[in-house]
């Protein structure tokens, strides 16, 4: 990638608003000023193209980015993101684009901003492999289904979807399910899966992408702790579907300190050691 060298134009950014064209990742900027990561969040079309997403759209609505990807953008074209939260869900989808941060074999990285991309994962096994939202670009619309398949994960409004093929919620284990600190703490994430905060695993996101913050601010996202070795809660798992996206942004606590490391329970009734076996992924659409 060319070094940016600014002094090009600043184009304001609104899912609303008519597509952009002639965006030179060399010199332009992107202003997403104040806007909340629940009114904005990032896409990528079939084709590839750049997008700013309404996230609650319906039909879909998006501002293109005119022969943009994001793999042509730095950190240098999003300027300063007053947001906290969408400065993570930028980072977020610009790290996986761009292939930066963690790429564990043995983890499947849920996206959601990838429109016409649907994967089935064959051979999961819950007990020795991970599901990481580390890299999952919004708050929103996050549904957890049990079908006859296997267990179908999705996002609005890209349509994104992955299936466990054989495994059913119930089958999750909450140490092998990880997010970042404001995922689960601010907005929730976890519910869906029929977990509770303390329960799941909490990675940093320290080495992801991260837009500039104000003077003053910061970008929260560096705590860990490991999860309990317990499956969700059997309320939330005998349900058909959860569907996250009418949840509230009530704050709760997690009931540890930045440095907590503890692991929960492993007694008679915790789930059977882990296993192995090799995870096989079929993908339609484009990645």
């Amino acid at each position: 990638m060319a070094e940016f060298l600014g002094g090009g134009t600043i184009y304001s950014v609104n899912p609303a608003d008519a597509d952009i064209s002639g965006f030179d990742p060399l010199h332009d900027v992107l202003d997403f000023g104040d806007t909340s990561v629940h009114g904005l969040i990032l896409g990528t079309l079939p084709d590839g193209t750049a997008a700013i997403v309404n996230p609650w759209g319906d039909p879909p609505q998006y501002q293109a980015l005119t022969g943009v990807s994001w793999v042509d953008l730095s950190l240098d074209n999003f300027g300063i993101v007053g947001n906290e939260h969408l400065r993570q869900d930028i980072g977020a989808v610009l790290s996986w684009e761009q292939g930066v941060g963690d790429r564990d074999p043995n983890t499947i990285y849920l996206r959601s901003h990838e429109y016409g991309v649907h994967e089935v994962i064959e051979n999961f096994d819950p007990t020795a492999q991970k599901l990481s939202l580390l890299y999952v670009g919004t708050r929103e619309r996050l549904s957890v289904t049990d079908t006859a398949e296997g267990l179908l994960i999705q996002f609005a409004p890209s349509g994104q979807s992955l299936l466990l093929a054989g495994i059913q919620r119930s089958d999750l284990i909450g140490a092998n399910l990880e997010f970042h600190h404001d995922q689960v703490v601010e907005d929730n994430l976890e519910v869906p899966f029929g977990f509770t905060a303390d329960q799941v695993t909490l990675l940093s996101r320290e080495g992801l992408l991260t837009p500039a913050a104000p003077v003053g601010d910061s970008t929260d996202g560096f705590q860990e702790r490991a999860g309990e070795w317990v499956h969700p809660d059997a309320v939330v798992a005998d349900g058909d579907s959860t569907d996250h996206s009418t949840h509230d942004h009530s704050m709760h606590d997690l009931g540890m300190g930045d440095g907590d490391t503890g692991v929960g329970d492993t007694g008679a009734d915790s789930p059977a050691a882990p296993s192995t076996g090799a995870i096989q992924l079929s993908v339609s659409g484009s990645l």
